[in-house]
């Protein structure tokens, strides 16, 4: 199944933690204020400044501009000089710049568009997925680094950018800004993760604000407020964040750091619409992208009933079904525009012996329903232990099984 953010593809080809587009940038050490010095205490590199502004024309169409300034202070954090960012059918890189700073605060290389790598590396057969990163080697500390480009996104808009101050361990944070605004009519819904010690005050016409319970000028605000033509923004503001160290053993990077979360009620998706308000509504949807693809053509229906002639019971026609599935089909992937979420046609998996995991679920699917077994098509994760029950994204998944609740047990294929 197809992330609609293409981190899981850059981090397994970088070996980096998700960070949704983000790259690290710093200061000179010398030009570093002195209230920045006690954060670089245990930090491999400070982010002194990060910006992200994602202004929605549309419910299909964006423009996000971004910004990263990182000081690299030793060689454990050169990982976080790099940049990259995933594109596909729905997101181009428009605009890139960026430079090396030495530690004297001279500017020692400029970098162009043309000097990103871009990959198209995939461990499916088939995508639309490509990206374009930069490797920083530069060889002294402390330097800096400064990213600043542009994205386009087009085709559909069914999640956006989520805020990341802190992308890895022993990393701090001087300051870090989102800002997103969409049309009048056009809702954007957000979650804050990891952020416990948090409290919230109300601020009148300007919204909700959530601020830190540390020292004043410290921790991550969210602002909510209306424009002056109906539009909806929604600001976040992260200060001085010290670092966080990786422990043996200790909760992962995804358990630890804090992150706002972004997605929109109703979306448009490559020329299908739905509504991501609930799980509910978001479920329906998947199965809107069902329709019409669990048919079987007569004489295969007519082999099924075959293969089964000799079961007794209905677990022993899921069991013959998902053996004639192991022998006859194999797991190729595909992921063009929408299909990397609506699964291929049955009778086409049925035919080609392929498919994912939504093209294999979905056939086995329409296999035990001719004969009578009813199954549920069950989009779920296999990275998050648990998906949000207060708040419904679509990023939140990356995988495709088939439930099967039998009368004294339920088997997950």
């Amino acid at each position: 199944m197809k992330h609609p953010n293409q981190t899981n593809l850059i981090k397994h080809f970088l070996k980096k933690v998700p960070a949704l587009s983000y790259v690290v940038f710093c200061l000179c050490s010398l030009a570093t204020p002195v209230r920045a010095q006690d954060m670089m205490k245990d930090a491999n590199s400070v982010v002194t400044d990060a910006r992200t502004e994602i202004l929605c024309k549309s419910m299909t169409q964006s423009v996000e501009k971004e910004s990263r300034t990182i000081t690299i202070l030793n060689r454990k954090g050169l990982e976080d000089a790099a940049f990259y960012c995933g594109c596909d059918m729905f997101r181009s890189l428009q605009k890139f710049s960026g430079e090396i700073i030495n530690a004297s605060g001279q500017t020692v290389r400029k970098i162009k568009k043309s000097d990103l790598q871009k990959s198209e590396y995939s461990s499916s057969l088939t995508t639309d997925d490509y990206f374009y990163y930069y490797e920083c080697n530069y060889p002294s500390f402390p330097f800096t680094v400064k990213y600043e480009w542009e994205m386009k996104c087009n085709n559909g808009l069914i999640g956006y950018s989520t805020f990341i101050p802190q992308t890895s361990f022993s990393q701090a944070v001087e300051k870090a800004t989102y800002r997103i605004e969409l049309p009048a009519g056009q809702g954007c819904r957000y979650r804050e993760l990891n952020t416990q010690e948090l409290e919230t005050t109300n601020k009148g016409i300007e919204g909700q604000i959530t601020e830190s319970k540390g020292t004043e000028g410290q921790g991550i605000k969210v602002k909510e407020s209306t424009g002056a033509e109906g539009q909806q923004v929604i600001e976040v503001t992260a200060l001085k964040l010290p670092p966080i160290l990786k422990e043996p053993f200790g909760p992962s990077f995804a358990e630890l750091f804090p992150r706002v979360y972004f997605a929109p009620s109703a979306f448009k998706y490559d020329k299908s619409e739905g509504d991501l308000s609930t799980w509910q509504k978001y479920g329906e949807w998947q199965y809107k992208l069902l329709d019409g693809r669990d048919l079987l053509t007569e004489p295969f229906r007519a082999k099924l009933h075959e293969l089964t002639a000799n079961c007794s019971t209905d677990r022993e026609k899921v069991k013959a079904v998902y053996d004639y599935l192991a022998k006859t089909t194999r797991y190729v992937s595909i992921q063009l525009g929408i299909g990397g979420l609506q699964p291929i046609a049955a009778t086409d998996v049925c035919r080609t012996g392929f498919g994912d995991c939504k093209g294999l679920s979905n056939y086995t699917r329409a296999m035990l329903k001719e004969l009578g077994i009813p199954s549920t098509y069950t989009v779920i994760s296999t990275t998050n232990e648990r998906l949000l029950p207060d708040f419904s994204s679509a990023n939140q998944m990356n995988h495709v099984i088939l439930q099967v609740p039998l009368p004294q047990d339920t088997l997950w294929l």
